[in-house]
C-alpha cells in the first residue's frame, strides 16, 4: 500500500518528512545557526500589518496572497528551529 497525500498536507509537512527521512539530524553549527534565524524587523512589521487588516475585515487578496506566504515561511522556519533542537539534542545524547 502506498503512501497517501492528505489535503492538510503542505510544502511545510512534505519538507518535515524529507528531514524525517534523514533522521532529522543537522550538524551541530547548521542547527545553530537555523536557531538563530529571525525575520527582519520590516518582514515582522508587515506580518503584524497584515494581521491587522485581517482581523479588521480590510485585507485586500493580493495581501492575502503575502500573509498565506509568511504564514507557510513562518510555519517552516518553525518546523526547522524544532528539528534542529532534536539535532543537538541527539547530538549532546551520543557524545554522553
Amino acid at each position: 500500500m502506498g503512501i497517501g497525500v492528505q489535503a492538510e498536507e503542505n510544502e511545510v509537512t512534505l519538507l518535515g518528512r524529507a528531514f524525517d527521512a534523514r533522521r532529522g539530524r543537522f550538524p551541530v553549527e547548521m542547527a545553530k545557526e537555523i536557531l538563530e534565524a529571525r525575520f527582519p524587523t520590516a518582514d515582522d512589521a508587515r506580518m503584524n500589518e497584515l494581521g491587522a487588516k485581517t482581523r479588521a475585515g480590510s485585507l485586500l487578496p493580493e495581501e492575502r496572497a503575502l500573509l498565506d506566504r509568511y504564514v507557510r515561511a513562518t510555519n517552516l522556519l518553525a518546523m526547522l528551529k524544532s528539528k534542529a533542537r532534536v539535532s543537538l539534542r541527539r547530538n549532546r545524547n551520543e557524545a554522553k
